[in-house]
């Protein structure tokens, strides 16, 4: 029995190794020749292509890589009473490709406001962002708006 296993095993083995010998030496239709140079279908049947690395992770942005700045939208003042101040958020980005898959909620802070700081955030896909206007007070129209970012956080996750 265990004979008939063996020699049937063997007559298996070489049947499936004359197969892949004769594919092997099949050249290749006019398609699989097209498909093999694109990457999209095994150069060999029975041969898979080499594994390909998945894109790595993309990297998350840091505070550094975002510039903020107030775009003044309007202003109203009342002498020794201060200033009412509309303004935008513009964003600069200066880090690693943001992709549009990810959305970022950045968080940011606004000095010269009378009041003390003041807190604001905004979401950043890809190159696009949403900043809402803003309006806020200062003690005076010589007071300056400068803004920094305090987080940054993926949403949805």
């Amino acid at each position: 029995m265990v004979l008939l296993l063996c020699g049937g095993l063997g007559v298996a083995v070489t049947v499936a190794a004359d197969r892949i010998e004769a594919q092997a030496d099949k050249p290749l239709s006019a398609w699989e020749e097209e498909q093999a140079r694109r990457g999209e279908q095994d150069p060999i049947p029975g041969f898979p292509l080499e594994p390909t690395e998945e894109a790595a992770p993309a990297v998350p942005p840091v505070a550094a890589d975002f510039k903020l700045t107030p775009k003044i939208t309007g202003r109203q003042c009342f002498g020794s009473a201060g200033c009412n101040i509309k303004f935008k958020v513009k964003m600069a980005y200066t880090g690693p490709a943001l992709s549009e898959d990810d959305t970022w909620a950045v968080t940011y802070e606004v000095s010269g406001v009378e009041d003390g700081p003041m807190i604001g955030t905004f979401e950043v896909s890809g190159e696009r962002y949403n900043a809402d206007e803003e309006l806020t007070h200062t003690s005076g129209p010589k007071k300056k708006l400068t803004i920094k970012v305090t987080d940054i956080e993926r949403v949805g996750f």
